[in-house]
């Protein structure tokens, strides 16, 4: 293609490149041009100025290295842009957030405005003679119907004689039968003529001997360490040359422990040895005598604690162990619901029996187990003081009639239609518990603040002892020597 020469010795060619370059100057500047898309959507009415601000910081910050800067709040697929070409100058970025700041004030003030009139207007309407009779007449229904069936529930669920099945021809198996409430249950059940079988942790031990020679030939003592998978291999070998014609009936899972001090102080031994004992320990009753429970479309009897539910200072390794227990009875109890199994769990409140703790036993374990460096944060003071105000404040709480359990897990075993849980608690204690579960996080650690000694870090980070609100007013827990824990009556 020939080229035309132009006056000033241009030729065609040398425009059209001239135009060329002229049109893809002028594309990148457009390219670096920032592009600013602010997409309103009618359906949004709530727009919070807060959240705006700080998207629209962002991102306008962003744009500076950033060739196109998109802001837009959508709906989904029905977009409705309104476009604007924009230079990034401040004046049009300080523009931009003050109109995403009026607008999100304006909606935020409406909607104010909205909230403020509806009272006066519902007031209004309350004048209205129609309105006020319709809206009386319902709350009285709506209120009778409410008190009618919380009545008859709690009839029916606590107040009705429940049908108490023979024992003849059961069996139940009970682990933890060296003391306490197993011991109890065992002898209880015995008396009643069911046939038990009795584990014990020492089937030599002192426990164990005073079964046999209070009970009768149908308790039978089983070595039973809940920690070990030969000990239920052979257990349920044993059961089952040993039924007679019966069927288990019931197995109540009662074996545990309880550790009871900071957990800091615990070591991972400890933790594991706790939660094998107290969870996994249930796990292998459940797994080993579920088959025969099946075949006697019987129950699972699961002992847990009030500490399932709540997770006081002291508590927290034993209170997960006990949440475990609950979240698995609660687990079991619908996956074997279609078997006739049932799945009872018993929630007693601290009773005075073998487990609690002593405290000279816990300062004696810290200064055995403890390095230099947890002593010196936690001083000889605090861990003497600390423990018995937390034992004490137990044993202020603490239940005397360890019956009151037993007489529960007898029932929970006999009766046609158990409840799913039992609380062992008396009245104060379940009401207290019922305001802690409902009531805002914060105010029950108040509470366990209050009730407890108050310790802060003084000079040199030493933990310094400051009386709690319930000692200034009944002055229970004074600061003990060495002479006071050894009176310790635990």
């Amino acid at each position: 293609m020939s080229s035309v020469l132009r006056p000033g010795g241009t030729t065609d060619t040398d425009n059209k490149s001239a135009v060329d370059a002229d049109q893809q100057q002028r594309t990148a500047q457009q390219h670096d041009d920032t592009v600013i898309q602010i997409t309103y959507v009618e359906t949004l009415e709530c727009v919070k100025s807060s959240i705006i601000e700080q998207i629209a910081q962002q991102q306008v910050s962003s744009s500076e290295n950033t060739d196109k800067l998109n802001i837009g709040i959508c709906d989904g697929d029905n977009l409705q842009k309104n476009t604007k070409l924009v230079k990034p100058t401040k004046h049009s970025k300080g523009k931009m957030l003050k109109k995403l700041r009026n607008t999100a004030k304006a909606n935020m003030y409406r909607q104010v405005i909205v909230y403020l009139c509806m009272a006066p207007a519902l007031c209004s309407l309350l004048m209205v003679p129609v309105v006020q009779y319709v809206l009386l007449y319902t709350s009285a229904i709506t209120g009778l119907c409410v008190l009618w069936l919380s009545i008859g529930w709690f009839i029916a669920y606590y107040r009705m004689p429940s049908v108490k099945l023979s024992s003849k021809g059961k069996a139940v198996l009970i682990t933890g039968c060296d003391s306490g409430f197993g011991y109890k249950l065992a002898l209880k059940l015995d008396c009643e003529g069911y046939q038990v079988f009795a584990g014990c942790l020492f089937p030599d031990g002192e426990g164990a001997r005073q079964l046999r020679n209070s009970a009768s030939n149908r308790l039978h003592i089983i070595g039973l360490d809940v920690t070990k998978d030969e000990d239920f291999t052979s257990a349920r070998s044993f059961v089952q040359q040993h039924l007679n014609g019966n069927v288990l009936w019931a197995v109540v899972a009662n074996a545990g422990i309880f550790e009871f001090k900071e957990f800091e102080w615990f070591t991972s031994d400890e933790i594991s040895r706790t939660l094998d004992v107290n969870v996994l320990g249930v796990c292998r009753t459940a797994l080993t005598f579920l088959p025969l429970l099946r075949d006697a479309r019987g129950r699972l009897v699961i002992v847990s604690s009030y500490a399932g539910r709540l997770t006081p200072s002291w508590h927290s390794v034993y209170s997960m162990s006990k949440h475990a227990l609950i979240a698995l009875a609660d687990g079991l109890r619908k996956e074997l619901y279609k078997f006739d199994v049932g799945v009872v769990t018993i929630e007693p409140f601290y009773f005075r029996t073998a487990i609690l703790p002593l405290s000279d036993v816990i300062c004696e374990r810290f200064q055995r187990q403890q390095g230099s460096e947890m002593k010196a944060l936690y001083s000889d003071e605090y861990v003497r003081t600390e423990a018995y105000s937390q034992i004490a404040f137990m044993d202020l709480r603490a239940r005397d009639n360890a019956y009151e359990v037993v007489d529960t897990m007898a029932t929970a075993i006999s009766v046609q239609y158990p409840q799913s849980n039992y609380r062992v608690d008396g009245f104060c204690n379940w009401a207290l518990c019922q305001l802690f579960l409902h009531v805002p996080p914060i105010l029950v650690d108040w509470a366990d603040y209050l009730a407890h000694a108050r310790w802060s870090r003084g000079i040199n980070d030493k933990l310094i002892r400051r009386q709690s609100a319930y000692e200034r007013l009944f002055g229970r827990f004074p600061i003990p020597d060495d002479s006071t824990l050894e009176k310790n009556t635990h």
